[in-house]
């Protein structure tokens, strides 16, 4: 299985000699950063399905593990292309934002400017796709099962 391994070693020499000599012990989640992203991967290619339900929480694991440098420049389509196969996530890079709609109606809104997120009920059933604006300052969710179509500032 090839999959999409970010490139950690970017640090500065200064930064990279400053965290060596802290020496605090990394959280599993981080030290296990690459096995997890290859398997997310492989997950979204050959099921992509199953990823349905959990697929906001998914995202926040993700957040985690990839780079933040290369999120910020890039944006969340060229760090982790798996995700364009969803309709129900979209980034905009300019605006440093990412939505994923959820199978339970929700929304969940991630900043990577300030690094929080906000989580809102959007519909009463689950949201089949989302979309920002050009510029980033709206959002579109649509409801399949509703047959709705909402518009977000």
């Amino acid at each position: 299985m090839e999959c999409y391994l970010p490139d950690f070693e970017e640090e500065s020499g200064s930064a990279a000699a400053a965290a060596a000599s802290n020496m605090q012990p990394q959280l599993p989640l981080l030290r296990a950063r690459s096995e997890l992203i290859c398997l997310f991967e492989g997950v979204c290619q050959r099921r992509p399905a199953d990823l349905l339900p959990i697929l906001p929480e998914l995202v926040e694991v993700l957040l985690v593990c990839v780079d933040r440098i290369r999120l910020k420049e890039r944006g969340l389509d060229i760090t982790f292309p798996a995700l364009q196969r969803f309709r129900n996530v979209d980034s905009h890079t300019r605006a440093q934002k990412i939505c994923v709609g959820g199978a339970n109606g929700s929304l969940t809104f991630f900043d990577f400017k300030t690094g929080r997120y906000f989580y809102t009920q959007a519909h009463d059933g689950s949201v089949t796709a989302v979309k920002f604006s050009s510029d980033g300052r709206q959002m579109a969710s649509y409801s399949l099962n509703e047959n709705r179509l909402r518009l977000w500032q």
